[in-house]
């Protein structure tokens, strides 16, 4: 499967959950399923940071994941907040199936004060 995009910017000052569907037959082989813990990445595209969590720097940034990536069915979510205006992120969720795969997939967003 491709990269997905965030059809708008998410505001910076914003708290948003994110989800990403795994789909047999598409994401995911058919017959198979998410298990266990899913991981959620998250990084700055301008330089490749990665802003999961916080950054000591210089300059420190704040990470951006809140709390951990949770799993429902097929389906990973993550809450995002914070952002600085004008930057892409790109958040990479990967999950272990029932038939012993790791799969990933992912999705980018602008954050921008509107």
């Amino acid at each position: 499967m491709g990269i997905r995009y965030g059809d708008g910017p998410k505001q910076p000052g914003e708290t948003i959950i994110y989800g990403m569907t795994f789909t047999p037959g598409d994401a995911i082989a058919t017959g198979d399923t998410l298990t266990g813990s899913p991981t959620v990445v998250i990084t700055r595209l301008s330089d490749s940071v990665v802003v999961t969590s916080d950054v000591v720097g210089p300059p420190a940034i704040t990470g951006m994941l809140s709390g951990s990536a949770s799993r429902s069915g097929n389906t990973v979510s993550a809450k995002i907040i914070g952002g600085t205006d004008g930057q892409s992120y790109k958040i990479t969720y990967s999950c272990a199936t029932t038939l012993g795969e790791l799969v990933e997939e992912d999705f980018i967003f602008l954050a921008k004060e509107l």
